[in-house]
């Protein structure tokens, strides 16, 4: 199986959008069809499936050429490492690079490409020396080569090759000094034996301790820890002293991080280590790498400069190694013909077939026009080796050389080269793709480049905010704009932002005075300058005052904001001319068109309570800007791809008899194999911080959302079992438990699966995780079962409740309410095998709970507890409680005082907690310390 570029790339571009729609969702559906038909025009917020052909590298002599021809030492005969082997061609540019270090006595910067071999570059060299002072008996503890890494992460995998390399060569040391490097040989080797599960190598010095006894012949390290190395009088022994001198190599690795400020630091300290162990100009080979450093010959000048002025060595162009690459179709044979575009599709299906009948390969090869003497070779070839039997194929085609052509002048989209090659026809793009995959598995040999080095790019435009033109039939635009004509008029955009709750509509910019002395709502000049950020002003597209809310009066004091008052304005549309609602012009248009709006409280660039719906967000603004989380969007993205990957099998070995160990029976016990599907992806981040953080995000997101698809394939497929006996969760939790059991993830013991089964349904069922979460998307709902409760009915007919005006029915609907209350505010019981406090319900892992009323002078929340007053704590507020049942009273025409409102919800409070309640054996009350009854 494949992966087919252009299906993938709509699936990617599909989810991206769908993330965009539930996330920046508006309460006006005319909005969202217009945001929706935006995000889909073409080219505008994706381009691509693009093919590149990358030609491969121009190929040089191999190691064992240089050797002879007196380049690098008659030593390296004695180079044993199947990671270096010294019959395989160099690239010329790697050939280059050593002849100038080795042969020229030169310095060099190494400004080849990505995957270019640029280790190789300074690593031959280096062997080089070392070789040879081995050979000639001068080969002494002490530092020859320091490899300087800006990331811990790079040093580490070099410290991967230099064991591949050196593993045979026990004479040669080598070591890596961060501060991750442990001081003492037992803490050094246990964090070794967790990290690689086996011993080290003995020529690997892996702690402090041994690298200051007998330093290595390589190190490896950072800029602050070198550094810091400098600073400390013990670790002077690496640059002076009986083991410091025969220093010989500099290498810097990433030159091109080493810009402005930094490359000045850098340079500063690189002098101060020449002075400390004693190097006059010239005696030291300094070398640079970088993948994006210049842009070729053309900057070979001014990469010297750069060179000579980090290190304060000579440099000249000359010293600037770049690559360079084999022409388009320059390792093609003379052209046998074209066969049938239906050969790429069944060829690939033949080869990830594992029966592969061979009577069928020949119908194949015959139906699609092959030559008879090239389906002979094929099928000669095909059942040993399938990449060379496709190389000796495909080089001769006249479709491959066709996709060179049209890639030469660079890369092309995907489905134009397709219909080009093969006609407008639904097969075409498959035909194309099955192609270019058959092109990248065809290679000469193993070691070589495939026949056509291609790669798909897929282009996501990130949004960067939505406006909007109030016209009589509103427009949205997600382009920052200033003025727009509708229709002949011209109207002002406003920058569009949403409440998280409610999806009601906000106005967002800064209030600017003009000359003239009326003020003006302004877009926000730079959202990442905090002056800018700092006097945005938030308007609600609103015509009445926001409800109260949950606590609100516990919440604004924690958030140090008083009870928020919201001011009305009145909103010019045509030039953004903006003023107080009190009758006065707002403007100087002549016939200004207003709109009412009301502005709410925000501290700093956060709103914390919605001047719309009430809604109160203590932890965030709950109003939403069109501007997605990087983080979010990478996962999404991220996720996206690594389900469109098709993997690979792999046969793996359940038993490997390396060498003896108490748990090995026979150095010959049988070796299993067993077949695994991977799939793997690699992610980059312009920045260290967000690659560090972004692994355990994604991790994190996609669990999440394993989790969520487990709960609702299982209720999917017991809908009519769990709606007729009213699953209860430990129902429900059993089936998810069943459902994980047939899967991989099901290897884990019952009790640990169920452990895990409860957390999720708890997060569901207890924690608000805002509109992702099951209930709120309409998945799965959680409704009491009074059916179980003996005398319930009690509850729906007690006389406060019936004299309030309620039904039985309105009472049991109301009751209903209340005691998903305590489920919302996490005031429930939780599992035995759960906690509460658990950090995988964090930010909000406490356990929730309810006072009749808040004790006065309480300032904070016992500790472990996030409590809530049932009634609200002060006359002048409300809460969700009371709200509602304000509004079910006005519904019912029922004329009731708010202290009339707050009696009938406390009354209700006891109907719920009494003892002589038919819900009292469901209630759980204690003693909070400090915080009284609960």
């Amino acid at each position: 199986m494949s992966l087919n570029p252009v299906t993938a790339s709509q699936e990617i571009f599909a989810r991206y959008c769908n993330y965009i729609q539930t996330t920046f969702g508006l309460n006006d559906d005319d909005l969202n069809r217009q945001i929706a038909q935006a995000l889909q025009e073409p080219g505008r917020f994706a381009r691509g499936p693009i093919l590149e052909v990358t030609p491969p590298f121009k190929l040089g002599c191999t190691i064992l050429d240089l050797i002879n021809g007196g380049v690098l030492t008659s030593h390296l005969h004695n180079l044993r490492a199947q990671s270096l082997p010294l019959d395989r061609p160099l690239y010329l540019h790697q050939e280059e690079a050593i002849s100038r270090i080795c042969k020229d006595a030169r310095n060099a910067v190494v400004a080849t490409g990505t995957g270019s071999g640029k280790t190789e570059c300074f690593m031959i060299p280096i062997l080089h020396h070392l070789f040879a002072e081995l050979g000639s008996g001068t080969l002494t503890p002490g530092v020859r080569a320091l490899l300087l890494y800006p990331m811990n992460a790079l040093a580490n995998d070099q410290m991967k090759r230099l064991r591949q390399v050196l593993a045979n060569h026990p004479q040669i040391t080598f070591g890596i000094y961060t501060g991750e490097t442990k001081e003492r040989d037992s803490d050094a080797y246990a964090k070794y034996r967790r990290m690689f599960e086996k011993d080290p190598l003995p020529n690997e010095l892996i702690s402090r301790r041994q690298m200051k006894e007998t330093p290595p012949h390589i190190l490896l390290t950072n800029y602050a820890m070198l550094e810091y190395l400098m600073l400390r009088p013990e670790d002077h022994v690496f640059f002076q002293g009986p083991h410091a001198g025969r220093w010989k190599f500099i290498v810097l690795d990433e030159a091109h991080t080493y810009a402005g400020a930094k490359g000045i630091e850098m340079s500063m300290l690189l002098a101060r280590l020449k002075n400390a162990i004693g190097a006059r100009p010239g005696e030291l080979r300094c070398i640079l790498t970088s993948a994006s450093l210049g842009r070729g010959r053309e900057d070979a000048e001014a990469v010297a400069r750069f060179a000579s002025a980090l290190f304060q060595e000579e440099f000249a162009e000359s010293d600037v190694i770049t690559a360079a690459r084999v022409e388009h179709g320059g390792n093609l044979d003379a052209p046998w013909g074209r066969p049938s575009p239906s050969l790429y599709r069944e060829l690939l299906g033949w080869l990830n077939d594992a029966a592969k009948d061979i009577s069928q390969l020949k119908d194949i090869l015959q139906d699609a026009g092959i030559p008879a003497h090239k389906a002979q070779e094929f099928l000669a070839t095909a059942f040993h080796n399938e990449n060379l039997a496709l190389y000796q194929l495909l080089k001769g085609d006249l479709g491959v050389r066709e996709i060179m052509r049209s890639v030469e002048q660079g890369p092309v989209d995907v489905v134009d080269l397709a219909y080009d090659l093969f006609g407008s026809t639904p097969e075409a793009v498959e035909n194309m793709t099955a192609l270019v995959d058959l092109c990248n598995r065809a290679r000469l040999r193993s070691e070589d480049n495939p026949l056509l080095p291609a790669r798909y790019h897929f282009f996501v435009k990130a949004l960067e905010g939505a406006f909007v033109a109030l016209a009589d039939q509103p427009k949205v635009y997600l382009e920052r704009m200033n003025k727009v004509s509708i229709q002949g008029q011209m109207y002002r955009t406003f920058e569009l932002g949403a409440c998280s709750r409610c999806r009601g509509l906000y106005l967002i910019g800064e209030v600017r005075e003009a000359e003239s002395g009326f003020h003006y709502l302004e877009p926000v000049r730079n959202r990442y300058d905090p002056e800018s950020v700092s006097g945005m002003a938030y308007f609600a597209l609103s015509g009445r005052e926001p409800e109260g809310s949950e606590n609100e009066d516990d919440v604004l004091e924690g958030l140090g904001l008083d009870a928020p008052r919201f001011d009305r304005y009145r909103l010019c549309v045509h030039c953004g001319g903006i003023g107080l609602e009190n009758g006065d012009a707002v403007c100087s248009c002549s016939t200004p068109k207003t709109v009412a709006v009301t502005k709410v409280v925000a501290k700093g660039r956060e709103v914390h309570k919605c001047g719309l719906c009430g809604a109160v967000s203590p932890a965030a603004s709950v109003v939403r800007r069109f501007f997605l989380s990087e983080d979010a969007v990478a996962a999404v993205l991220a996720t996206s791809l690594f389900q469109q990957l098709p993997g690979w099998v792999i046969e793996e070995s359940k038993h490997e008899a390396e060498e003896y160990n108490l748990f090995q029976l026979a150095d010959d016990a049988a070796v299993s194999l067993e077949e695994k599907r991977v799939k793997q992806l690699l992610v980059f981040s312009d920045s260290r911080q967000n690659a560090a953080y972004f692994a355990p995000y994604l991790s994190s997101t996609y669990r999440d959302l394993v989790a969520k698809n487990f709960l609702v394939q299982t209720l999917e497929a017991h809908r009519d079992e769990c709606l007729a006996h009213r699953w209860s969760l430990a129902d429900f939790s059993r089936r998810i438990v069943r459902r994980l059991q047939s899967t991989e993830l099901g290897e884990e013991s019952y009790e640990t699966m169920s452990q895990e089964v409860w957390r999720w349904i708890m997060r569901e069922f207890a924690v608000d995780t805002g509109l992702s979460s099951l209930e709120n998307m309409g998945l799965l709902a959680f409704v009491p079962d009074f059916e179980r409760v003996p005398r319930s009915e009690v509850l729906f007919n007690l006389k406060f409740v019936r004299d309030a005006g309620f039904s039985q029915e309105e009472a049991e609907i109301l009751f209903i309410f209340l005691l998903d209350q305590f489920r919302l505010n996490r005031a429930v019981e939780y599992p035995e095998a759960v906690s509460p406090i658990d950090e995988f319900f964090a930010p909000q892992n406490q356990q929730g709970g309810f006072w009749r009323q808040k004790p006065p002078g309480l300032d904070r929340q016992p500790k472990g507890y996030s409590l809530k007053g049932w009634l609200p704590a002060d006359g002048s507020f409300s809460n969700t409680r009371l709200d509602y049942l304000m509004r079910l009273l006005a519904v019912g025409g029922v004329q009731a005082s708010p202290e009339d409102g707050r009696e009938l919800l406390r009354l209700l409070f006891e109907a719920i907690t009494d003892p002589r309640s038919p819900l009292a054996k469901y209630v759980k009350t204690e003693e909070a310390r400090g915080a009284g009854r609960i």
